[in-house]
Parts: structure tokens; sequence; C-alpha cells
């Protein structure tokens, strides 16, 4: 699916309201996108159920289906921006409140490089997945900058680099059902996929790793 095909966009003078609305049609494009994977009914996810239990056994997994996901699981829900997301309990490593506090990114970083932030006695760089999330139409519409905005973060990779988020909101505990995963041949890789009742994306952070090195986001 093209970054293009969206339900609506925004005209000038558009207001706050306007905004959640197109970015909320914006990550059900995501959820659309995650799967054709979304099971409704009783009958459709106990056959999914069966589904990931045979790829359990055979290793013939038709979607991105994480090992960690054949069991129930936690993820840590926030917010970023206009976004609900989310981060396995798993990959958390630590947990930062920045206090306003930025040590800013060099000249010519991606806008989603907000800076670094000090953890453990070293500056970890902070990525805002809002921003690397939204295409850059969006982004320009953004209310308030990311260092602004963004109040904690939640530190993964072994502390190669921080998730930048503005409030932190639960711990839920998830099956594999509960999720709409990302295919095989899904362009965002640092989509886990989306939790349907709550429309909340599942961040991949072993992929956005991969993003952080491949953009040599270091200090």
């Amino acid at each position: 699916m093209s970054d293009s095909t969206h339900k609506k966009s925004l005209e000038p003078g558009a207001d706050i309201d306007d905004f959640r609305n197109v970015v909320g049609d914006y990550l059900n494009s995501l959820l659309a996108e995650a799967g054709a994977n979304t099971h409704n009914t009783r009958a459709e996810q106990e056959k999914f159920a069966a589904e990931i239990k045979h790829d359990a056994r055979t290793a013939n997994v038709s979607r991105c289906l994480p090992p960690w996901a054949q069991q129930a699981f936690q993820v840590v829900r926030f917010t970023a921006g206009e976004l609900s997301m989310a981060v396995p309990v798993r990959d958390m490593f630590g947990l930062v409140d920045t206090g306003g506090a930025w040590v800013p990114p060099r000249a010519g970083a991606p806008d989603w490089w907000v800076g670094t932030v000090s953890f453990q006695s070293r500056l970890t760089p902070v990525i805002d997945p809002y921003f690397l999330v939204l295409p850059a139409q969006f982004r320009a519409l953004a209310v308030r900058p990311p260092a602004s905005r963004i109040t904690k973060v939640i530190v993964t990779a072994d502390g190669r680099f921080g998730v930048g988020v503005d409030t932190i909101d639960k711990v839920m505990t998830l099956s594999a059902t509960d999720v709409a995963w990302r295919g095989n041949n899904s362009r965002r890789r640092w989509l886990h996929g989306t939790v349907r009742q709550h429309l909340c994306a599942i961040l991949d952070t072993e992929e956005l790793d991969k993003l952080v090195v491949e953009n040599n986001v270091v200090v």
C-alpha cells in the first residue's frame, strides 16, 4: 500500500481535530495493510490460533509472527503525538524521564531523531516514532516539535537507542489473535502489527535498531 492512499487530506487552515481525523485514517490504513489477517468471528480466531500452533511446529510462517507471540505476551502502550503505540515489555531496557534535557542531534540528521538523553552514564540516541511513521506532509503539520512533546524515553536494544513517548498509558497482556500481524511483503518493517481493539501499533524494535544503524544515528 502506498503512503499516498489516504481517505482524507488536509486543507489550508485545517484545525487540530481535522489533523487527528486524518492521522486516524492513516493508522487505519496500517491496520488494513497489516493483515488481511483480520479475524473477527470466533471461528476465524480459533482457526488462526490453530494456524499459529501449526506454524510453530513446522516453521512455515505465512506472516511476520515473532516466536515470543506464540504465547501470551505484554506490551507497554503509550502515546506519541496523535498516535497510540506500544513496545513489547521483553524489549524494554530502561525508562528515562527527560525532564526537558536534550542534547540536540547533529546537523543533517533525520527529522525523527530528536537528540540524545543521558542513560546509565552514556548518551543514548532517541527517535520520535510519531515523526518516523508519518508521511512527510503530516510531519509538517505537527502542532508541537518532538523535543517539547516527549516526556519519557523507553530505552531498548540493550541501550543503543530509545523511543520517545509523550505519555505512558498502561501494560496490556495480549495473545497472537489480538493482533493483525505485519505481512511478509509489508514495506513498514518497523511495524510488528496492530492491536485491532485499541488501534494501537506495536513497534518492532529490532527493525528500528537496523534503521538507526542505516541512518548513522550515533552519538
